[in-house]
């Protein structure tokens, strides 16, 4: 989970190759005088941290043979990093994906920068070579494709589990503001099945940059580094951390849909991080400032009413210990983040700048006196940053000490929405100097601070404003400390790896244009004014200086600079140098030494004011107690069992009862014998009180039951107890006949017989089996208000009972209440009942408890997702000396399986044999299901082999499951081999199932094998209607409509006809674009009584309008008006849409007008297709009437909009109005495509508006999109107004960058030559036209004639 950028290692999918970062070895060979290299010449590198580094390239390594590959056709200016594996496609080149930050000049400092375009690639992998061979392969499509050519950013890329879509984040907003760290962005894109890639591949947007979130909204995303699997089991849905304020978060994104779940707790403030995850469910680490770092557990829970929730638990062995002493000095602490209220908020422009920033009070819990302990005012870098609500160590030693710790996250912070953070480019210096003096007069003015002892403690922008603040408040500070500080930004700016810093924080976003490696006199008079030297001359505060000598972010000059100049002045200061660390002073001893001499400087500027409260003699001391130590005394093994291998005794139970002829033939007689006195008569004086029960439990028809029953008590020779009535219960209650079942209980009532724990278990569990969960809980409460606690069968019931409402975690405290003997509430309908009275604090913590209710448990914590309380049970079980069952097994395996611990099943199979358990038919069911979940097809067969081999029988889910698999998979022989097997036993494949055989065949190109496989159910008579349509389907989608009709005539002849059988017909026909049969299909439905659904109607309306077909459309879109299934304006864009696409404005207009008389509202698509088609005739009036309409109705203009206007004003030649459209289009998130600036500048040449068409034409060129039409247009105007240099230097690009394409182009740059006498640039030009296969025309000649 590394952020590094220019790192990655990726296996592939059979593990047999690694694709790897490595950087270039540059090696020369000494006879080559051209490949000669001074030792002199210098090569750029990526700054700060990667000095001296080469050149990152990729490499595959073939683990068998050990032979290394470097991979081809990556460009030589691309530095890369972060690799993976593509899914891999049988027959198709292996892919890797990787991503690449290109330049060209210059490269800056990119640590920490997100700002430094980069973009996802796909490239083919080194072909594996093989012993002996000769084939050569081609290298003509061996270059790297770039995947996301339309974003400016694209980094972290991953693929789902299927390998369906690819996911990657963007820092784009960096990249197009040249914030160095902003709100990111996450995508998605398509990843074709056949791996056929394409240049530019669709980007969907998952998550969008947030500019402005509600109070308590997601602010945006805010993360740089992903796990390398970070997917849960649905294979859509990504867990990642992000910032949120103050606090790191984590979060579940569903990729498809773009839902995002704060899956950590709302009310807490701690910062969470990702350590891994574990099947569906989280290992992660929580802490606080006053919080060491603990291991949390999270399981996702289902809830009542389709609710969920994630619930953390602690690891029971977490990776961090600290001492007693320490634990208790953090005890001692407290922190809150506060709220702080912008002072200058009318000075901003949005509403995202206006909001509160926050800040992070660390405090003692109690006051030893009145006087308020010393606050240290803590300053992250950046600016654009966050300090986060967690454990750190140098900021607890501070705390420890005595200190009052404030930290402060100015507006520009990460965490807070766009709008917030790009409102510091441009105000560094003023607006967050004013934010954090804001957040100090705050605590000051809530009494937790005293106004004479502050300090103030910052590095890299942090150190800008701690230097900002002893100069621009002078008297606020008794003590500072800065690290890495930047304090004159003229004189950093020549020598910083990241130049464009200075220039955009200055300037704010407009100082992109102004970055240069030669910055003018008003750019270094700028900087200075920016800077914290500019107010050097007010400085009294006593600062220590913390200067890395190998930093080369912020270089040491700077902050010498600065301290010098102090000293110059006499202000007390103190430089320590770090002479082998970089920026961020972050080797171990170096960071030790850096905040011990911050804490000793600091107590003696602040005990000069008011003696610190406990100090230690010995900081240092202090210091080390806060080092936290790895937990190695507890160990897991590698399986994650928490069990210790013991001895343990089964007990083999077995009863044998033995009935007597006696009873057989009672049961015999009560089969053939209608009349009970005849069957029963014989031994009417001799049956006894089991022989009575056997013989209602061998009832299968209740209302025999029920009338043995009663002639039971008819006799009067027989004393009914309460066993037969309980078995009358479970009888009367698995039939529902709840009528005799309580006038049963009545009866039991009023002939003295009392229910003992058995009876309301089994009213309990036929209730809720039942699906009447409030009856079953009633006679719960019912047993409970008799003063009767539950035995362990009722309390097994009852956990049955929860579980099947899917309310685990009642179940989980049901049975922890009884275990522990605790008071049982119970709720009904919202109702509580609290029966304290009942259990009398029996505990059953020690009750030996039996297999069944452990099974009964493993399986409720299973479903529950809570595998550590499954390992705890089954521990415990096996402690207890329980011998596990297969059905304690097989539940155990189901539930490993589905959380993909593959090793774990392999270990349970191990322990079943060990105690001799054998595995079931369901235990090797639950196996095969669980390998073709996990893709491993070849090890489910061999389990299938292996339930043979041990004499079991496959039933038809382990044939079903191996066979869909197979079908899914194209694995046609081995289907075709289960098949054989299947009919041999007789065994039927079910309709889901067949038609996946179908497809399976249609999809091979097999359609005849197809076809007879179809026929075979057919004629059997075994298809449903829905099986037809999906083998009609599996036909119709890949193209075989001759097909698909034959089988929807053979659904026809069985007479089961649907409308979903029509509507999968349509589909098909439109398919195979046979649109004249799918209108014929669709008028045919009324003749066969089935009545068309809305599904019908979408469907052709769809298919006539795509296949340009409106006026065939319309009639039905009219009659799907009429019978009210029209909800929306989709079908009524799609008929429009066509209409304008064969240019029948009239046909269109006519249509919308319908739509708005039937009240259907439509939606800004609408409008844009509207707009653009009438922009495309030059119909000024009916364009901006639409876009009046679209406005009244709240729709907001998109690009695709004014691009539209921008032509139609264009056309017309209305300068005004387009400039209003342009400066629109310019506030989108977008920048202006080339069309639309293309468009300005036409207007601004035609008008000779030199300086205007000039400046939209730089921004072209700047952004690398300008196109042939805009050289062309500037090269006329300046040839125009004689100003023929400017037109010579357009030319020259033209040519160079070949630019040149159309005879247009050529005819002007060929007029302009002609008009200046320039015969050789002439005749080049013209024979570079010639060699293009470019025909001259009369003008070429008239321009050549005139030289």
């Amino acid at each position: 989970m590394s952020c590094d950028l220019f790192e990655g290692i990726s296996w592939n999918s059979d593990e047999t190759r690694i694709a790897y970062v490595g950087y270039k070895v540059s090696g020369s060979d000494d006879k080559d005088s051209s490949s000669w290299k001074g030792q002199g010449d210098w090569e750029e590198d990526w700054g700060e941290t990667y000095a001296g580094k080469r050149q990152p390239a990729l490499f595959v390594i073939n683990i068998t043979s050990g032979e290394v590959q470097a991979v081809k056709g990556i460009d030589r200016f691309l530095s890369v990093g972060q690799v993976v594996w593509a899914p891999s496609s049988e027959g198709s080149a292996q892919y890797l994906v990787f991503v690449g930050w290109s330049y060209e000049t210059r490269k800056l400092g990119i640590k920490y920068c997100y700002n430094r375009a980069c973009a996802v690639y796909a490239v083919k992998a080194p072909h594996e070579s093989k012993p002996n061979e000769n084939e050569i392969h081609s290298t003509e499509d061996a270059h790297a494709l770039i995947l996301t050519q339309t974003i400016s950013s694209a980094f972290l890329p991953r693929f789902s589990p299927d390998g369906n879509f690819l996911v990657f984040l963007s820092a784009r907003s960096s990249v197009d503001t040249g914030a160095h760290s902003a709100t990111n962005s996450l995508h998605r894109i398509d990843w074709p099945k056949d791996v056929k890639l394409y240049q530019s591949a669709k980007v969907h947007d998952v998550i969008p940059v947030v500019l402005c979130a509600d109070d308590d909204g997601f602010p945006g995303l805010y993360f740089s580094s992903i796990l390398s699997d970070p997917w849960l089991s649905d294979g859509h849905t990504l867990i990642i951390p992000s910032v949120w304020h103050s606090s790191q978060v984590l979060l579940s994104v569903n990729v498809l849909s773009g839902q995002i779940k704060r899956i950590t707790p709302a009310d807490s403030n701690f910062s969470w991080s990702l350590l891994t995850l574990h099947g569906n469910n989280i290992f992660a680490v929580s802490s606080s400032p006053v919080d060491v770092p603990q291991v949390k557990y999270g399981t996702f829970v289902e809830k009542e009413g389709g609710n969920s929730e994630w619930r953390w638990s602690d690891v029971s062995n977490p990776i961090y210990k600290c001492s007693d002493k320490v634990r208790s000095l953090l005890s001692s602490l407290t922190f809150s983040i506060m709220k702080i209220s912008v002072k200058d908020a009318s000075e901003n422009p949005t509403k995202g700048s206006c909001k509160p920033f926050e800040s992070i009070f660390v405090s003692s819990k109690t006051k030893k006196s009145d006087a308020c302990d010393p606050l240290i005012v803590v300053l992250h870098g950046g600016p654009h940053a966050v300090s986060l609500s967690s454990f750190s160590k140098s900021h607890a030693f501070l705390s420890s000490l005595g200190y009052s710790l404030l930290i402060v996250n100015y507006r520009g912070s990460l965490g807070f929405g766009e709008e917030a953070l790009q409102s510091l480019p441009g105000n560094i210096g003023s607006q967050d100097v004013n934010d954090v003096l804001s957040a100090i007069d705050h605590v000051i003015d809530l009494g937790l601070a005293s106004p004479s002892k502050i300090a103030v403690l910052g590095g890299s922008h942090g150190g800008f404003l701690t230097t900002h603040l002893i100069g621009q408040a002078p008297e606020k500070f008794v003590a500072a400390a800065a690290r890495n500080p930047v304090c004159n930004l003229a004189l950093m700016v020549g020598t910083t790896d990241i130049p464009d810093w200075c220039f955009l924080e200055s300037y704010g976003t407009k100082g992109r244009d102004r970055i240069t490696e030669a910055p003018s006199a008003e750019d270094l008079t700028l900087f200075y004014s920016k800077s914290p030297i500019a107010h050097l001359s007010k400085v009294k505060t006593t600062t220590v200086f913390l200067i890395g000598a190998q930093d080369l972010r912020v270089p040491i000059s700077t902050g010498l600079q600065y301290a010098r100049a102090l000293k110059e002045k006499g202000v007390p200061v103190k430089v320590i140098l770090f002479p082998n660390d970089v920026h961020g002073i972050e080797r171990p001893q170096s960071d030790f030494e850096s905040f011990l001499s911050i804490a000793a400087w600091f107590n003696n500027k602040t005990s000069q004011q008011q003696p610190l409260l406990d100090y230690p003699n010995d900081p240092e001391a202090r210091f080390k107690n806060l080092n936290l130590h790895k937990n190695a005394n507890k160990r897991v093994n590698s399986n994650g069992f928490v069990l210790k291998k013991k001895n343990v005794h089964t007990k083999c139970s077995t009863k044998c009862v033995n009935y007597n002829g006696r009873v057989l033939a009672i049961l015999q007689a009560l089969d053939t014998i209608h009349d009970l006195d005849k069957a029963l008569g014989p031994w009417e004086k001799r049956l006894g009180k089991k022989e009575m029960s056997i013989i209602l439990k061998g009832q299968v028809c209740w209302e025999r039951a029920l009338m043995i029953f009663e002639w039971f008590k008819q006799k009067g020779c027989y004393e009914l107890n309460v066993i037969h009535y309980n078995i009358m219960f479970w009888i009367l209650g698995k039939e529902r006949k709840w009528r005799f079942l309580e006038s049963l209980w009545n009866e039991m009532n009023a002939n003295g017989v009392l229910p003992v724990n058995s009876t309301y278990g089994t009213l309990i569990d036929v209730y809720s089996k039942s699906g009447f969960k409030e009856e079953a809980l009633g006679w719960l409460q019912r047993m409970l208000s008799q003063g009767m606690e539950p035995d362990e069968v009722t309390m097994g019931v009852v956990v049955q009972l929860y579980k099947r409402a899917r309310e685990f975690q009642k179940a989980e405290e049901f049975f922890r209440k009884w275990s522990r003997g605790e008071p049982l509430v119970i709720a009904i309908d919202h109702n509580t009942v609290d029966v304290r009275h009942v259990c009398n604090e029996v505990s059953h913590v020690n009750v030996c408890l039996n297999s069944h209710t452990y099974n009964t448990l493993i399986d409720i914590y299973g479903k529950a997702g809570q595998i550590q309380a499954v390992y705890e049970i089954f521990a415990k079980m096996i402690k207890q000396g329980v011998a596990p069952t297969t059905v304690t097994f097989n539940t155990m395996i189901h539930l490993y399986g589905n959380h993909g611990r593959i090793r774990e099943v392999s270990l349970l199979l191990q322990r079943m044999e060990e105690l001799r358990c054998p595995p079931d038919t369901r235990t090797y069911n639950i196996l095969i299901s669980v390998l073709v979940k996990h893709n491993n097809i070849k090890l489910a067969a061999k389990y299938l082999m292996k339930m043979k081999e041990a004499f079991l029988e496959p039933d038809l889910v382990s044939y079903r499951t191996l066979l869909y698999a197979y079908s899914t998979r194209k694995m046609v022989q081995e289907a075709e081999e289960l098949v054989r097997e299947m009919d041999e036993r007789g065994l039927k494949i079910d309709e889901f199932t067949q038609a996946a055989l179908t497809r399976m065949y249609v999809e091979s190109n097999m359609l005849e094998q197809s076809w007879l496989w179809f026929r075979r159910f057919h004629v059997a008579g075994n298809i449903t209607s829905s099986c037809y349509c999906a083998n009609i389907d599996a036909y119709g989608e890949q193209g075989y409509t001759l097909e698909a009709e034959k089988v929807f005539m053979c659904c026809k002849q069985k007479k089961k006809l649907s409308v979903l059988v029509f509507n999968v017909m349509i589909k098909a026909y439109g398919i195979g674009k046979c649109y004249d049969k799918a209108c014929q299909l669709f008028d045919s439905m009324e003749k066969f009584g089935i009545v068309a659904n809305e599904c019908s109607y979408s469907s052709l309306i769809h298919i006539l309008a795509s296949a340009d077909k409106p006026h065939i459309a319309k009639p039905y879109l009219n009659k799907m008006q009429e019978a009210g299934l029209v909800s929306d304006c989709i079908l009524y864009c799609a008929v429009i849409s066509s209409f304008v696409k064969l240019s029948q404005l009239d046909m269109a207009e006519e249509l919308y007008i319908e739509m708005i008389g039937h009240t259907v509202k439509p939606d800004a698509i609408i409008y844009s297709v509207l707009i653009n088609a009438f922009a495309d005739v030059g119909n000024v009036i009916k364009a901006t009437g639409y876009l009046d309409r679209m406005r009244n109705a709240g729709f907001v203009g998109n690009q695709a909009i004014y691009n539209s206007l921008m032509k139609l004003y264009t056309k017309i030649g209305y300068l005004k109005e387009a400039q209003q459209t342009y400066t629109l289009l310019q506030s989108l998130d977008q920048a202006p495509s080339v069309f639309s600036s293309n468009c300005m500048i036409d207007l601004y040449t035609e008008r000779l508006m030199v300086e205007q068409a000039k400046e939209i034409f730089e921004s072209l060129k700047k952004n690398n999109i300008a196109n042939e039409f805009s050289y062309a247009m500037m090269l006329c105007m300046y040839k125009k107004i004689g100003r023929l240099d400017e037109a010579f230097q357009i030319a020259k690009q033209m040519r160079k960058q070949g630019l040149l394409t159309d005879l247009l182009s050529y005819n002007n740059v060929l007029g302009l030559y002609s008009m200046d006498r320039r015969l050789r640039e002439a005749k080049e030009t013209f024979k570079e036209m010639i060699e293009s296969g470019i025909q001259p025309d009369d003008f070429t000649f008239r321009a050549l004639g005139h030289l």
